[in-house]
């Protein structure tokens, strides 16, 4: 029992001077980037210099730093979630604006992520760690005393070592798909196809998302008035950004062709963000999603909605020029 305890006591100290997600601090040297980004997201919102936070799904991933400076200034900070939540948008944005002097927060509230109920988190890549999020730095001893945390440390030193050849995800390439798809309108239309014929086996877990019966009204309502809007009103010194990214129009027809209703509440659930958020001085809002230049440039997605980077760009690009912009009078 008492080498037990020793062990245990070694591996914690190891985590805890390597510092693997950099949860503690910022690396000194060249960092591991997991791409598991609901347990490294948390020690960048911590430990980085920014004053721009870009929180979304994976529609987003694909900005790379360098890219989004002339969009959102010097200093901005990626904290992308694939497949995330608003729940756990949530989570990393509260996490953020409690670490660090955050002026504005741009936020792509993707569809899929108002889905179920308003404390759902995805556990695609293993449990998730919410003790990354509270602030009981007690409950914290999880990263510490964790085989996945050890595991990772030791990654590090092998490479401090020279032990292994060097691989490392770059900051700059963190969470990036882009090399591994293209893009095309048939692969849209294959994707369609797969979703309505209730074909998943390439991606099981990625049902949920398209089950239009998590995707109604009270679920829409639940997530703006828990994870939406209280965030807002508590933060009223930072301006919140907020767009609706664009999907291709078979991702609303997949969902009306299961319940018609899903698709109207979703227009009804736009109306009600619009009206309870602009109620707000520090609060803007943007639309794409009934643009039909991105409706229907099938070739400029990978699948239902997910479109290449140049759209992104584009997006940013119109957002800063004020173009697209949502009001009472024209939603």
């Amino acid at each position: 029992f008492f080498f037990f305890l020793v062990l245990a006591g070694v591996c914690m100290i190891m985590v805890y001077v390597v510092d693997p997600l950099q949860f503690v601090r910022k690396s000194s040297y060249e960092p591991y980037w997991s791409v598991e980004q609901r347990y490294q997201n948390p020690g960048v919102a911590k430990n980085y210099n920014y004053d721009t936070v870009l929180l979304g799904t994976s529609t987003i991933e694909n900005l790379r730093p360098e890219e989004m400076k002339p969009l959102l200034g010097e200093h901005s900070v990626k904290l992308a979630l694939s497949a995330g939540s608003l729940y756990e948008q949530r989570l990393t944005l509260q996490l953020a604006l409690r670490s660090q002097p955050v002026q504005t927060v741009y936020w792509g509230l993707d569809y899929m992520a108002f889905g179920g109920p308003s404390d759902r988190v995805e556990e695609i890549q293993g449990p998730f760690p919410n003790y990354f999020y509270e602030q009981n730095v007690w409950s914290q001893w999880k990263y510490f005393f964790n085989y996945s945390s050890l595991k990772d440390s030791v990654m590090v030193l092998a490479d401090a070592l020279k032990l292994r050849p060097a691989y490392h995800v770059q900051e700059t390439l963190r969470n990036q798909w882009l090399n591994q798809v293209w893009f095309s309108r048939e692969r849209v239309l294959q994707n369609y196809q797969k979703v309505v014929a209730g074909d998943f086996k390439d991606a099981p877990h990625t049902r949920k998302y398209y089950d239009a019966q998590q995707h109604r009204w009270p679920y829409f309502k639940n997530h703006i008035d828990t994870n939406l809007l209280p965030v807002i009103a508590q933060n009223p010194q930072t301006e919140f950004v907020l767009f609706l990214p664009p999907y291709t129009g078979w991702f609303y027809r997949a969902y009306w062709q299961q319940e018609p209703a899903a698709v109207q509440e979703w227009l009804l659930a736009r109306t009600y963000l619009v009206r309870q958020a602009s109620a707000y001085p520090n609060v803007r809002i943007f639309d794409f999603q009934s643009d039909p230049r991105f409706l229907w440039e099938l070739d400029r997605y990978m699948d239902m909605l997910h479109s290449d980077k140049e759209m992104t760009l584009q997006i940013f690009a119109e957002m800063k020029q004020g173009k697209r912009q949502l009001t009472m009078e024209n939603v």
